[in-house]
């Protein structure tokens, strides 16, 4: 069974880099992860940042 780690992604979230060694380090201790997006669209800019800068790092 794997324990999921919610990881915010937008408003006071920390940079592109510090999200992603975040998300790197929970994956490695096996850890299922789960991203959240509040207030969609407002913060779209940052979610699309957040899927071109940091998902792709993680596969």
């Amino acid at each position: 069974m794997k324990v999921a780690v919610f990881l915010p992604i937008c408003g006071r979230a920390a940079s592109s880099e510090t999200l992603m060694g975040a998300a790197q380090h929970a994956e490695r201790l096996g850890f299922a992860l789960q991203f959240m997006a509040p207030r969609y669209p407002d913060r779209l800019g940052q979610i699309e940042r957040f899927g071109q800068e940091v998902l792709p790092a993680l596969h």
